[in-house]
């Protein structure tokens, strides 16, 4: 009821309605409302403006300038109007700071369970590379690599893992009598699957009848109808059926693998599946 005893003053002293402000402001992402009935308050509607505002083009600035923000807010000059927006954008950022902060606190607390439950230390290598060593409590070393390799674990020798994790997966020997020319190559990560389509066109260069890449999908056709398709480790891709040579991402999660992958490659073999 306060919120609409402030918007009939601010129709009656600046000639302008509710139903008008609420329309100019939803154009740009704004509602005014908390429900049909009910309406936010004016500090947050002004703190909803404060966080969009560098974002409006300099047209739609003007126009908020010239009416809109200066009528919620109850005053006619509009200097004020841009300090009052930029003390509520600095109050803004020190509030989604401390957020960070706590957000990070929560993570090394989460972090510090996680290492004592598995026993494990982490601790830098001697390459700068953004490269960690993970150590057992038995004095075994792992190595996690940064993001840009998707955190790929290695041995201390720098071998995968992953690699006889995904292939003991698969059983030696597949007596399925159904078979079909489906070649899937399994990752969430374009730039890598990218580069192996680039790899598998450039060897059979001769005997492509079709190839295909966008960002959401890559797929390439030979004349002998095998088929290489990105197929990426979700639920909706579960459809799929596999019976050939597969490609499996080395940095796939154990649920993907075990949830996704492995009921499109039912009908595949050990020898069928390359790790990469």
């Amino acid at each position: 009821m306060q919120n609409d005893k402030i918007f009939k003053k601010i129709n009656n002293t600046y000639q302008c309605n509710l139903e008008q402000i609420e329309k100019s402001l939803f154009q740009i992402g704004i509602n005014i409302r908390k429900s049909e009935k009910e309406l936010k308050s004016i500090s947050e509607i002004l703190e909803e403006i404060s966080e969009k505002w560098d974002e409006l083009s300099k047209e739609e600035n003007k126009y908020i300038n010239k009416w809109i923000c200066m009528s919620i807010a109850g005053i006619k000059d509009e200097n004020y109007l841009r300090i009052l927006i930029d003390e509520l954008n600095k109050k803004n950022e020190k509030i989604n700071i401390e957020q960070e902060y706590i957000k990070f606190i929560k993570f090394r607390t989460e972090l510090i369970e996680l290492l004592d439950k598995y026993r494990y230390q982490i601790s830098g290598t001697n390459l700068d590379d953004g490269s960690m060593n993970i150590e057992n409590k038995n004095g075994v070393v792992y190595i996690l690599r940064d993001s840009y390799s998707d955190y790929e674990a290695l041995d201390f020798d720098w071998n995968l893992l992953s690699t006889d994790y995904i292939l003991n997966m698969f059983p030696e020997d597949n007596n399925s009598p159904i078979k079909n020319n489906n070649i899937g190559i399994f990752s969430n990560n374009y730039n890598k699957v990218s580069m192996l389509f680039d790899d598998l066109y450039n060897k059979n260069k001769e005997n492509v009848k079709r190839f295909r890449r966008s960002k959401e999908e890559i797929n390439l056709l030979l004349e002998d109808d095998r088929y290489f398709v990105w197929i990426k480790p979700i639920d909706n891709s579960r459809s799929w059926r596999c019976s050939k040579v597969v490609y499996i991402d080395s940095n796939l999660t154990l649920n993907e693998l075990q949830y996704n992958v492995m009921p499109i490659c039912c009908y595949c073999k050990r020898e069928d599946v390359r790790v990469f």
